[in-house]
């Protein structure tokens, strides 16, 4: 997901915006941008959301202020500060079920976990400092500085997913339920630095971007389940899920993971983008990532570490077919470390992923219509799913997906456009796997 925060703007601008609507909705937004001096300028933006939803006993409560400034310390030089603040409170909620494919038994607003649980509470507060200076006419530089304190809290009574704990199968009045606690504090730095800058080489103008980023990341985590034995027909903490009972004891918790991660990770990239031709550019790309991870798990008193090099690789290459129309195709490589333990205390594989993609941009056609049709085949392997049996975390092994995507604009009037996007994706798995849970085996292809 790509996100673009909004800069400070010179020129005063801003609103305030209201939003009532169904299930008491309350949505307050605002935004405001003004120049202090000539060289300094602010920006402040957020919401206020208190509303229901349409699930019983679940409501949200959200506030998000996300202040900035920007200073222009010399025509070649500037600094940006930008802080996001964020608070969530919301009831951690699994939905309805449904049995044998009757969504008729069933009210889209039942809600089967306990009322007392209360909401589960996010919180985060992040800082970001960002340089950019101008070295000469051809040359910048690029250095950024961020750190981010995050939480994520509460208690939930969740239905039970495994089928030899589950009893609704044989009881229509008993839905089984798992009681879960979290408490994951965490604390992320990092840095980066970066030259960009054009060189000719050979009669042939090269486009370089040449950068070097740290991270450090710690995690808490103390995660504690209460669920019935397997196969023992446990009614304890079951509630009939057409006269849910909020009044029965709940069962104490028992610690299933309680660990502290410290994960640091250098890297080194960089790229170029080569303008054969007045049409014709090409993108070539590498990173080198290097990573440590120390997990302490509290509960085996014991440590498990590793660490991993990594070398990843990117290209593109794109045509103007005229004025307007451009084809391109890339392909890249990514590596990320997955943080946690499996169900055997084991340090997770990292994960890896590789993309193809071609297509066709086209813009002010006629000067009426634009858009861009894309191909693209993707895998990922190491990739984290939930394991049924355990509650805890897993690597599913290795997923494929492919797809197309297409985007068209239309200029109506000069004050009215129609977009329209139509997305189709495939998506399946790429290795055998079996669910001890469920007895079930998917096999290579399973959509």
């Amino acid at each position: 997901m790509n996100i673009i925060t909004k800069k400070p703007q010179f020129e005063e601008q801003g609103y305030i915006q209201g939003t009532i609507g169904s299930y008491n909705k309350k949505q307050a937004e605002f935004d405001h941008t003004k120049g202090l001096t000539d060289d300094v300028a602010y920006r402040i933006n957020g919401f206020y959301e208190d509303s229901d939803t349409y699930r019983d006993n679940v409501d949200i409560e959200s506030l998000n202020l996300s202040p900035s400034f920007l200073w222009n310390i010399s025509d070649f030089t500037s600094l940006s500060y930008e802080m996001e603040f964020v608070e969530q409170s919301k009831a951690l909620d699994r939905g309805v079920y449904v049995l044998d494919n009757d969504f008729d038994s069933v009210d889209p607003a039942d809600f089967y976990g306990d009322t007392r649980d209360g909401a589960h509470k996010v919180k985060a507060l992040g800082h970001q400092l960002l340089l950019n200076h101008q070295l000469n006419n051809r040359w910048y530089l690029l250095a950024g500085l961020a750190y981010r304190d995050s939480s994520f809290k509460g208690t939930s009574s969740d239905t039970e997913l495994s089928a030899g704990r589950q009893l609704i199968y044989t009881d229509p009045d008993l839905l089984s339920r798992q009681r879960r606690e979290r408490d994951y504090q965490a604390e992320d730095v990092s840095a980066r630095f970066e030259v960009s800058g054009d060189v000719a080489l050979g009669g042939v103008k090269n486009n370089l971007l040449i950068g070097l980023d740290y991270y450090n990341f710690q995690l808490d985590t103390d995660y504690r389940v209460w669920r019935t034995a397997w196969g023992s027909g446990d009614s304890t903490y079951a509630i009939d899920p057409n006269n849910p009972d909020y009044t029965m004891e709940q069962p104490e918790t028992s610690p299933t993971t309680v660990t502290s991660e410290d994960q640091t990770g250098l890297g080194l990239y960089a790229q170029d983008l080569i303008e054969l031709t007045d049409k014709a550019k090409l993108l070539v790309g590498f990173r080198v990532d290097y990573f440590e991870q120390d997990i302490f798990d509290e509960l085996a008193n014991e440590s498990q570490d590793q660490d991993q090099t990594e070398v990843s690789s990117r290209f593109g290459f794109v045509y103007e077919l005229a004025d307007n129309i451009n084809i391109y195709t890339s392909y890249a490589e990514g590596f990320r470390p997955n943080s946690g333990l499996d169900s055997d205390r084991n340090a997770f594989e990292p994960e890896q992923t590789d993309s193809f993609e071609v297509g066709v941009k086209w813009q002010n056609i006629a000067d009426r219509f634009s858009g861009s049709l894309a191909l693209y085949d993707a895998s990922k392997t190491n990739m984290l799913t939930a394991e049924p049996n355990t509650g805890l975390s897993a690597t599913l092994g290795e997923v494929e997906s492919q797809g197309v995507e297409l985007q068209l604009t239309t200029l109506l009037t000069a004050d009215t456009s129609l977009d329209i996007a139509y997305a189709y994706t495939d998506a399946r798995t790429a290795k055998d796997l079996v669910d001890n849970d469920w007895g079930y085996q998917f096999l290579k292809g399973h959509a």
